[in-house]
């Protein structure tokens, strides 16, 4: 998996990675908006997210952004081409914008495996 290979032999795929809660999306992000300073966060995913827990989680001064409908190649531009991508270690699409972001040298990360 692209997220577990520069890590210890003993770390491996939690809940938490693949189907990360909404506290953990909101500590993550919090740790990535303090380090980056962006403030605009697009949400891609084939389900419906927590979005005024995520809006009050991370407060007044960041924009959030959710496609209806959900269009998984229109999210996977958007992947690519962000200031910094969080993506789910074991998606395929994360996969595809992974890979695509690590030949250009952008930042990308994975839930469940950011640290303060």
């Amino acid at each position: 998996l692209q997220c577990l290979e520069d890590l210890p032999d003993d770390v491996t795929v939690t809940q938490d990675i693949c189907f990360p809660s909404t506290n953990r999306i909101i500590n993550d992000l919090r740790v990535i908006i303090k380090r980056t300073g962006i403030n605009n966060v697009f949400i891609g995913s084939d389900t419906e997210p927590p979005l005024t827990e995520l809006k009050e989680g991370l407060g007044p001064n960041v924009e959030i952004y959710y496609m209806k409908p959900h269009g998984p190649q229109l999210d996977v531009i958007i992947f690519e081409l962000s200031d910094h991508f969080i993506g789910s270690c074991v998606s395929s699409l994360t996969a595809f914008a992974t890979r695509a972001r690590n030949i250009r040298g952008d930042p990308t990360s994975f839930w469940g495996l950011i640290s303060d």
